[in-house]
Protein backbone atom coordinates (compact mmCIF):
# COMPACT_ATOMS: atom_id res chain seq x y z
CA UNK A 1 0.00 0.00 0.00
CA UNK A 2 1.29 3.71 -0.63
CA UNK A 3 -0.22 6.89 0.21
CA UNK A 4 0.09 9.62 -1.81
CA UNK A 5 -1.06 13.28 -1.09
CA UNK A 6 -1.40 16.97 -2.78
CA UNK A 7 -0.66 19.94 -0.41
CA UNK A 8 -1.82 22.90 -1.87
CA UNK A 9 -2.13 26.07 -0.80
CA UNK A 10 -5.98 25.96 0.60
CA UNK A 11 -6.43 22.29 0.53
CA UNK A 12 -5.02 18.63 0.92
CA UNK A 13 -5.78 15.54 -1.12
CA UNK A 14 -4.80 12.28 -0.79
CA UNK A 15 -5.00 8.37 -2.49
CA UNK A 16 -4.12 4.92 -1.30
CA UNK A 17 -3.09 2.39 -4.14
CA UNK A 18 -2.23 -1.03 -3.14
CA UNK A 19 0.85 0.01 -5.31
CA UNK A 20 1.77 2.75 -7.58
CA UNK A 21 0.45 1.32 -10.77
CA UNK A 22 -2.64 0.48 -9.35
CA UNK A 23 -6.33 1.71 -8.95
CA UNK A 24 -6.82 4.13 -6.02
CA UNK A 25 -8.98 2.06 -2.83
CA UNK A 26 -9.46 5.08 -1.27
CA UNK A 27 -9.43 8.89 -2.23
CA UNK A 28 -10.12 12.21 -0.88
CA UNK A 29 -9.99 15.37 0.08
CA UNK A 30 -10.61 18.69 2.49
CA UNK A 31 -9.71 22.10 2.85
CA UNK A 32 -7.32 22.93 5.60
CA UNK A 33 -9.64 24.60 7.66
CA UNK A 34 -11.71 21.27 8.20
CA UNK A 35 -10.64 18.53 10.24
CA UNK A 36 -8.12 17.09 7.96
CA UNK A 37 -6.09 14.94 10.44
CA UNK A 38 -9.35 12.88 11.59
CA UNK A 39 -10.45 12.30 7.82
CA UNK A 40 -7.12 11.51 6.77
CA UNK A 41 -7.16 9.10 10.04
CA UNK A 42 -10.03 7.18 9.15
CA UNK A 43 -8.98 6.98 5.78
CA UNK A 44 -5.72 5.29 6.94
CA UNK A 45 -7.93 2.84 9.25
CA UNK A 46 -10.19 1.62 6.72
CA UNK A 47 -7.24 0.59 4.04
CA UNK A 48 -3.96 -1.51 5.41
CA UNK A 49 -1.46 1.08 6.75
CA UNK A 50 1.02 2.01 4.29
CA UNK A 51 4.62 1.62 4.71
CA UNK A 52 5.20 4.85 2.82
CA UNK A 53 4.27 8.02 1.42
CA UNK A 54 4.59 10.54 -1.54
CA UNK A 55 3.64 14.23 -1.08
CA UNK A 56 3.29 16.74 -3.92
CA UNK A 57 3.75 20.02 -1.96
CA UNK A 58 3.28 23.95 -2.64
CA UNK A 59 1.88 24.74 0.71
CA UNK A 60 4.30 26.37 2.85
CA UNK A 61 6.85 24.67 5.06
CA UNK A 62 4.93 24.68 8.53
CA UNK A 63 2.00 22.70 6.51
CA UNK A 64 4.90 20.13 5.48
CA UNK A 65 5.95 19.54 8.82
CA UNK A 66 2.60 19.20 10.44
CA UNK A 67 1.70 16.62 7.68
CA UNK A 68 4.81 15.06 8.24
CA UNK A 69 4.19 14.92 12.09
CA UNK A 70 0.80 13.27 11.97
CA UNK A 71 2.45 10.55 9.39
CA UNK A 72 4.81 9.50 11.65
CA UNK A 73 2.41 9.38 15.10
CA UNK A 74 0.12 7.17 11.71
CA UNK A 75 2.84 5.16 11.36
CA UNK A 76 4.02 5.61 7.92
CA UNK A 77 7.75 5.03 7.84
CA UNK A 78 8.61 6.26 4.55
CA UNK A 79 8.07 9.61 3.60
CA UNK A 80 9.13 11.83 0.78
CA UNK A 81 8.48 15.33 -0.41
CA UNK A 82 9.63 14.86 -4.14
CA UNK A 83 11.09 17.66 -6.56
CA UNK A 84 10.28 17.57 -10.75
CA UNK A 85 13.08 15.37 -12.53
CA UNK A 86 14.91 16.48 -15.96
CA UNK A 87 12.40 13.85 -17.26
CA UNK A 88 9.99 11.52 -16.22
CA UNK A 89 7.43 8.75 -18.21
CA UNK A 90 8.40 10.23 -21.42
CA UNK A 91 7.94 14.13 -20.70
CA UNK A 92 10.89 16.39 -20.47
CA UNK A 93 11.34 18.93 -18.40
CA UNK A 94 11.76 22.20 -20.27
CA UNK A 95 13.07 24.59 -17.18
CA UNK A 96 16.69 25.47 -16.92
CA UNK A 97 17.25 23.95 -12.87
CA UNK A 98 14.62 21.12 -13.55
CA UNK A 99 13.50 20.73 -9.43
CA UNK A 100 12.85 24.44 -9.50
CA UNK A 101 9.40 23.87 -11.41
CA UNK A 102 6.42 23.15 -8.89
CA UNK A 103 6.04 19.61 -8.27
CA UNK A 104 2.20 20.41 -8.72
CA UNK A 105 2.67 21.55 -12.40
CA UNK A 106 5.50 18.46 -13.02
CA UNK A 107 3.02 15.75 -11.82
CA UNK A 108 -0.07 17.08 -13.99
CA UNK A 109 1.71 17.34 -17.10
CA UNK A 110 3.24 14.15 -16.94
CA UNK A 111 -0.09 12.67 -16.12
CA UNK A 112 -1.90 14.51 -18.83
CA UNK A 113 0.96 13.46 -21.47
CA UNK A 114 0.47 10.14 -20.45
CA UNK A 115 -3.36 10.32 -20.88
CA UNK A 116 -3.26 12.03 -23.88
CA UNK A 117 -0.63 10.54 -25.54
CA UNK A 118 -0.16 13.67 -27.89
CA UNK A 119 0.90 17.48 -27.58
CA UNK A 120 -1.76 18.90 -24.37
CA UNK A 121 -2.38 22.49 -23.12
CA UNK A 122 -2.21 21.79 -18.71
CA UNK A 123 -4.53 24.64 -17.16
CA UNK A 124 -4.47 24.42 -12.76
CA UNK A 125 -6.57 26.98 -12.08
CA UNK A 126 -6.45 27.41 -8.30
CA UNK A 127 -5.00 30.48 -5.82
CA UNK A 128 -2.49 30.40 -9.51
CA UNK A 129 -3.69 30.32 -12.60
CA UNK A 130 -1.20 27.92 -14.62
CA UNK A 131 -0.36 26.76 -17.74
CA UNK A 132 2.32 24.57 -19.16
CA UNK A 133 2.79 23.12 -22.42
CA UNK A 134 3.88 19.71 -24.11
CA UNK A 135 4.38 18.96 -27.37
CA UNK A 136 4.22 15.66 -29.60
CA UNK A 137 7.06 14.44 -28.51
CA UNK A 138 7.08 14.67 -24.44
CA UNK A 139 8.77 18.03 -24.22
CA UNK A 140 8.18 20.23 -21.91
CA UNK A 141 7.75 24.04 -23.19
CA UNK A 142 7.61 25.97 -20.61
CA UNK A 143 4.56 27.55 -18.48
CA UNK A 144 2.83 30.49 -17.49
CA UNK A 145 1.87 31.87 -13.38
CA UNK A 146 -0.91 33.72 -12.89
CA UNK A 147 -2.95 35.14 -10.39
CA UNK A 148 -6.09 32.95 -9.89
CA UNK A 149 -9.24 34.54 -9.31
CA UNK A 150 -9.89 34.87 -5.63
CA UNK A 151 -6.28 36.34 -5.20
CA UNK A 152 -7.41 38.81 -7.67
CA UNK A 153 -10.07 39.66 -5.74
CA UNK A 154 -7.75 39.64 -2.36
CA UNK A 155 -5.50 41.63 -4.23
CA UNK A 156 -8.00 44.40 -5.23
CA UNK A 157 -9.11 44.65 -1.61
CA UNK A 158 -5.85 44.80 0.06
CA UNK A 159 -4.41 47.53 -2.37
CA UNK A 160 -6.88 50.21 -2.23
CA UNK A 161 -8.60 52.22 0.36
CA UNK A 162 -12.28 51.67 -0.86
CA UNK A 163 -13.03 48.07 -2.79
CA UNK A 164 -14.96 45.36 -1.62
CA UNK A 165 -13.84 41.74 -1.04
CA UNK A 166 -16.25 39.57 -3.18
CA UNK A 167 -17.01 35.93 -2.12
CA UNK A 168 -16.85 33.09 -4.83
CA UNK A 169 -20.26 33.44 -6.71
CA UNK A 170 -22.47 30.19 -5.73
CA UNK A 171 -23.98 29.98 -9.04
CA UNK A 172 -21.43 30.16 -12.20
CA UNK A 173 -22.70 31.73 -15.22
CA UNK A 174 -20.52 29.99 -17.91
CA UNK A 175 -22.58 31.82 -20.43
CA UNK A 176 -22.87 35.36 -18.85
CA UNK A 177 -21.67 38.12 -21.23
CA UNK A 178 -18.86 40.32 -20.38
CA UNK A 179 -20.34 43.63 -19.73
CA UNK A 180 -19.77 46.96 -18.70
CA UNK A 181 -20.06 46.99 -14.90
CA UNK A 182 -22.77 49.01 -13.44
CA UNK A 183 -22.03 49.09 -9.90
CA UNK A 184 -18.40 48.21 -8.05
CA UNK A 185 -18.95 44.75 -7.70
CA UNK A 186 -20.23 43.67 -11.42
CA UNK A 187 -16.83 46.11 -12.38
CA UNK A 188 -15.01 43.79 -10.08
CA UNK A 189 -16.75 40.34 -11.08
CA UNK A 190 -16.43 41.15 -15.05
CA UNK A 191 -13.23 43.04 -14.96
CA UNK A 192 -11.31 39.72 -13.78
CA UNK A 193 -13.53 37.45 -15.77
CA UNK A 194 -12.34 39.43 -19.04
CA UNK A 195 -8.81 38.89 -17.65
CA UNK A 196 -9.11 34.94 -17.32
CA UNK A 197 -10.87 35.03 -21.09
CA UNK A 198 -8.01 36.77 -22.23
CA UNK A 199 -5.45 34.87 -20.66
CA UNK A 200 -7.10 31.64 -22.09
CA UNK A 201 -7.23 32.76 -25.51
CA UNK A 202 -3.88 34.03 -25.55
CA UNK A 203 -2.55 30.83 -24.04
CA UNK A 204 -3.96 29.04 -26.45
CA UNK A 205 -2.55 30.97 -29.35
CA UNK A 206 0.68 30.91 -28.01
CA UNK A 207 0.34 27.32 -28.02
CA UNK A 208 -0.89 26.97 -31.85
CA UNK A 209 1.98 29.15 -32.59
CA UNK A 210 4.22 26.85 -30.37
CA UNK A 211 3.63 23.44 -31.67
CA UNK A 212 0.82 23.82 -34.50
CA UNK A 213 -3.01 23.40 -34.25
CA UNK A 214 -3.42 19.95 -32.86
CA UNK A 215 -2.86 19.68 -29.24
CA UNK A 216 -5.43 18.40 -26.47
CA UNK A 217 -6.41 20.60 -23.30
CA UNK A 218 -6.53 19.44 -19.77
CA UNK A 219 -7.50 21.02 -16.70
CA UNK A 220 -7.51 20.69 -13.23
CA UNK A 221 -7.64 22.89 -9.93
CA UNK A 222 -10.14 23.78 -7.08
CA UNK A 223 -11.23 27.13 -8.66
CA UNK A 224 -14.86 26.13 -9.59
CA UNK A 225 -15.74 29.44 -11.38
CA UNK A 226 -12.12 28.92 -13.72
CA UNK A 227 -13.24 25.14 -13.97
CA UNK A 228 -16.41 25.61 -15.80
CA UNK A 229 -15.19 28.23 -18.10
CA UNK A 230 -12.27 26.09 -18.70
CA UNK A 231 -15.06 23.25 -19.54
CA UNK A 232 -17.44 25.74 -21.75
CA UNK A 233 -13.92 26.02 -24.27
CA UNK A 234 -13.70 22.75 -24.12
CA UNK A 235 -10.69 21.57 -21.76
CA UNK A 236 -10.95 18.01 -20.13
CA UNK A 237 -11.61 18.29 -16.30
CA UNK A 238 -9.56 16.21 -14.40
CA UNK A 239 -9.75 16.35 -10.37
CA UNK A 240 -6.71 14.20 -9.45
CA UNK A 241 -4.27 14.64 -11.96
CA UNK A 242 -1.49 15.90 -9.94
CA UNK A 243 -1.94 12.48 -7.71
CA UNK A 244 -2.06 10.57 -10.87
CA UNK A 245 1.51 12.41 -12.01
CA UNK A 246 2.73 11.25 -8.45
CA UNK A 247 1.94 8.00 -9.25
CA UNK A 248 3.83 7.96 -12.08
CA UNK A 249 6.66 9.42 -10.12
CA UNK A 250 6.52 6.91 -7.72
CA UNK A 251 7.66 4.13 -10.46
CA UNK A 252 3.83 2.89 -11.49
CA UNK A 253 1.69 2.72 -14.63
CA UNK A 254 -1.23 5.13 -14.87
CA UNK A 255 -3.23 4.05 -18.44
CA UNK A 256 -5.41 6.13 -19.82
CA UNK A 257 -8.76 5.66 -19.09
Amino acid sequence: MILLLDLGNHRLKWQLRPHAGASPVTTGGVGWDGDWPAMLATALRASPRPPKALVACVAGSGRRDELRSFLETQGVEDITFPMALADLAGVKNAYRNPSRLGIDRWCAVVAAYRRCRSAVLVADAGTAWTYDLVDGSGQHRGGWIAPGTETQRRSLHTATATLPCLAAETAVQTDRAITWGRDTEEAIRNGIRAMLTGLLSIAEEAAHQSIGSCFAKVATGGDREALELLRARNYTIIEDIVLEGLALYAGGEVDAP
